[in-house]
């Protein structure tokens, strides 16, 4: 089952091939089967729910840090330095991170690496999420900053889906940010 070609029919192109036998010659023809369609658009809408969910947890601890915070101890004007310090250290740990684990979404691929990264992200966000002191606290936001490529895999990878098609991989990436924004007001809720 093949969508049709840029004529509007199936028919069998020059040289004999029929649309649904030419693989990826058909995509650049303008020809994509149906199933891949709805792989991509599957895979898409995963993702966008992935991010709404990644991003709600990620609103919801950052607004809780200083609660937090205060329950082993720290003084609530201190509690705001440490939130910075630990977001410093992650955005630190990330921009040091991000390009090598670039390197391993293209050697081990895309979905090896956001599972990786939604798992060290999870991690991340327990440890946070029970820490009992300051190192404790400071290492989750360590191994947050470490495995935070979640958001850029997740472009990568629309890329990787749409790429033939430059209006497509625009609205995608403005889908998975739309879904991104919108889980900063859930989050916040």
């Amino acid at each position: 089952e093949v969508l049709p070609n840029a004529t509007g029919t199936n028919e069998v192109q020059p040289g004999g091939f029929a649309p649904s036998d030419r693989g990826a010659a058909d995509e650049q023809q303008g020809v994509v089967p149906v199933s891949r369609c709805r792989v991509r658009e599957r895979t898409y809408a995963t993702l966008c729910v992935v991010m709404l969910i990644y991003g709600t947890t990620l609103t919801m601890l950052g607004l809780n840090v200083p609660l937090l915070l205060s329950s082993f101890g720290v003084d609530p004007v201190m509690a705001a330095a440490h939130q910075g310090n630990a977001s410093t250290l992650r955005n630190l740990c990330e921009f040091t991170m991000l390009p090598f684990l670039g390197m391993c979404s293209d050697v081990f691929g895309r979905k090896r690496l956001m599972q990786f990264a939604l798992a060290g992200q999870m991690v991340a966000f327990s440890l946070q999420s029970f820490s009992t002191d300051l190192r404790l606290f400071y290492t989750a936001s360590v191994i947050g900053g470490c495995t935070a490529a979640s958001i850029t895999t997740t472009f990568a990878i629309v890329v990787d889906l749409f790429g033939s098609d430059r209006s497509a991989v625009t609205r995608r990436l403005g889908g998975i940010s739309v879904a991104f924004g919108l889980s900063s007001i859930l989050g916040s809720t």
